[in-house]
């Protein structure tokens, strides 16, 4: 091959493989980001359908900008949608008089100038689409639930104390078990197990647990589980901005005055996962 051959095949390999580069680089390629979550399901009832995912909705799922519901011909039932924007709701009801039948799209609402700031920022850009909450989490809990609930937990030199977890357990004595969450970057990492005791008197402070993501289930003595999973983020003390996005999300959710113990239970959940996701790894 001459000279003049050869430049010319090594500046069309130059080539293709400067375009495979732009191709698969996102950043490169124009590839458009994932949707904002707009809002999370809190009441339901009948058969709806996540259009663009052919999927029945179930409470606590969440709704992406440009997604649409759906359901057939119907004369009773509702769908009921906390947006994050406004705090306001997307409701659609059917009855007799106006029944419900095709595709909907809920609306975003009308965006405060601080709805895009702080905590709800990086909430939102950790939820898409394509990372759904864990199974074993999903709308896990019902209403007067006594077992443990979602925390935030901060290790000292005495260990780490359950109190925040443990608030709305019934004193007396429970056998712990701490695993690492599942779908977060603790997995991997030990965990906790050991009996455990609730109350005024009893001790809440286990010791040997490492920063991360955890799932905490509680059994009674007799082997059966109380309550459902709960979420544990433990950070150090050296975190404080991690536990004021905590605070916030607390206060986020305190404003759905009306909202139902599934949707905060998500909610708590997935503010946990998301928090976690902004953490100074080791």
């Amino acid at each position: 091959m001459s000279n003049h051959h050869q430049r010319r095949a090594r500046c069309h390999a130059a080539v293709v493989a400067l375009s495979i580069c732009v191709l698969l680089t996102p950043g490169l390629s124009g590839q458009p980001a994932s949707p904002p979550a707009i809002g999370i399901v809190d009441q339901i009832r009948g058969p709806w359908k996540l259009v663009q995912r052919n999927f029945l909705i179930s409470r606590g799922e969440m709704i992406y900008e440009g997604q649409t519901v759906g359901v057939g011909r119907a004369t009773s039932g509702f769908i009921s949608i906390l947006l994050f924007a406004t705090n306001q709701r997307w409701d659609k009801k059917c009855s007799e008089a106006e029944p419900c039948e095709g595709t909907y799209r809920p609306s975003a609402g009308a965006a405060r100038a601080e709805s895009r700031k702080g905590f709800l920022t990086f909430f939102l850009d950790y939820w898409t689409p394509d990372r759904p909450l864990e199974p074993m989490l999903m709308g896990s809990r019902s209403a007067g639930d006594r077992g443990p609930g979602h925390a935030l937990l901060e290790r000292s030199a005495q260990g780490v104390s359950l109190k925040p977890a443990l608030s709305n357990v019934a004193p007396g004595s429970y056998r712990v078990t701490i695993v690492p969450a599942p779908g977060s970057t603790s997995e991997g990492r030990a965990g906790w197990e050991g009996p455990l005791s609730v109350g005024t008197e009893g001790r809440s402070d286990i010791a040997g647990l490492s920063t991360g993501l955890f799932i905490l289930t509680l059994s009674s003595e007799s082997g059966q589980t109380v309550g459902s999973n709960a979420v544990l983020l433990v950070i150090d003390d050296t975190e404080p901005h991690l536990r004021a996005a905590w605070e916030e999300a607390q206060a986020m959710a305190r404003a759905w005055t009306s909202a139902s113990p599934v949707t905060l239970d998500t909610w708590f959940a997935r503010a946990l996962y998301s928090i976690d996701a902004r953490r100074k790894r080791p």
